[in-house]
């Protein structure tokens, strides 16, 4: 297929996880080629070069899996490493702009000029109305390593909002619950806003668990995965659903007209669609990307998957030329 097909990577490098999505675009149709996972060693992304030296030595051994050496990858970037920024510039050259749009950034980026890097992207034809992205220099190179490291040729490097908002174009936002954190990415207008959450996703709530049980972290993990919370750790579940809560509400006079998608390992927690349903008034589900049901994978799979695998179907998707 590969031989007859165009065909990306999108490859979701995650604090205890690695995903590598393939899509297919043969015949004016699109599809999920393969879908390749594998759990990160303990401490792997520290952000050192040894460290990402074996995060792309994994990397490779998951390119290799899917038979896919020679296609390009799509990798994403959160707003922790990229900010994104409306701006309008009066009639000038291109070459001015750029110039311009690097005395802008000063008003928004948290990295000195050596530090960052400042593209301009067009939302017009003609260019005046356009978006700023301002990422750390030193996350982008870490990104460009990793794929050296792991042997496969970069595309494009997007921003996570972008690729979620392509996986769920029927919804307002999309609430990202890793296991270091969680991120509001909301589709508004003419660009993306994301509003992380560091307290409440994943590990919080098993290090509460661990607390209430007085039992090792491990154990906390392990138990949340079978039973979920089930009478433990459900002040920090509560003091998470508050602040997504007035999160959503601050931003929305009217939360339910909205509808928010739930990704993330963390998202999987027994009931915690409806408590946030409740807790923002808005519409909050799990839903599946039509991009996901394409390929040949059982549906049984896929809906379990979806929360896993959407952000590295979505960076493939937008670059699938």
């Amino acid at each position: 297929m590969i031989g007859t097909a165009r065909c990306r990577l999108g490859i979701d490098c995650g604090s205890t996880r690695v995903r590598v999505v393939r899509l297919e675009r043969c015949a004016g149709r699109t599809r999920l080629g393969a879908v390749a996972v594998r759990d990160l060693p303990v401490g792997i992304l520290q952000g050192t070069d040894a460290d990402a030296d074996a995060l792309g030595t994994v990397l490779e051994q998951l390119v290799d899996e899917l038979a896919a050496r020679r296609v390009k990858c799509v990798l994403g970037m959160a707003d922790a490493d990229a900010t994104l920024h409306p701006v309008a510039f009066p009639a000038m050259s291109w070459h001015a702009r750029r110039r311009a749009a690097e005395f802008e950034s000063d008003r928004w980026s948290r990295w000195a000029r050596q530090a960052r890097v400042v593209r301009v992207y067009p939302l017009d034809a003609v260019r005046r109305n356009c978006v700023l992205a301002i990422a750390a220099r030193a996350a982008l190179q870490r990104i460009l390593r990793i794929t050296r490291c792991a042997k496969v040729r970069v595309a494009v490097v997007d921003h996570v909002a972008y690729a979620y908002r392509r996986v769920f174009p029927g919804y307002d936002a999309v609430l990202d619950m890793g296991a270091t954190g969680a991120t509001l990415h909301e589709f508004g207008e003419p660009v993306p806003r994301s509003f992380a959450v560091p307290e409440g996703a994943g590990n919080a709530i098993t290090a509460a668990i661990a607390r209430d049980l007085a039992v090792p972290d491990a154990l906390a993990e392990a138990r949340k995965r079978v039973v979920g919370t089930a009478g433990a750790g459900l002040d920090a579940r509560r003091a998470f659903v508050e602040r997504i809560g007035s999160l959503v509400r601050a931003l929305w006079s009217d939360p339910s007209r909205r509808s928010i998608a739930l990704v993330g390992n963390a998202s999987r927690l027994d009931r915690l669609a409806a408590e946030l349903a409740a807790g923002t008034l808005a519409r909050v589900e799990h839903p599946i990307g039509d991009v996901l049901r394409t390929g040949t994978y059982p549906d049984d799979v896929v809906r379990a998957a979806a929360p896993d695998w959407s952000l590295a179907a979505g960076l493939a998707l937008g670059y699938l030329r």
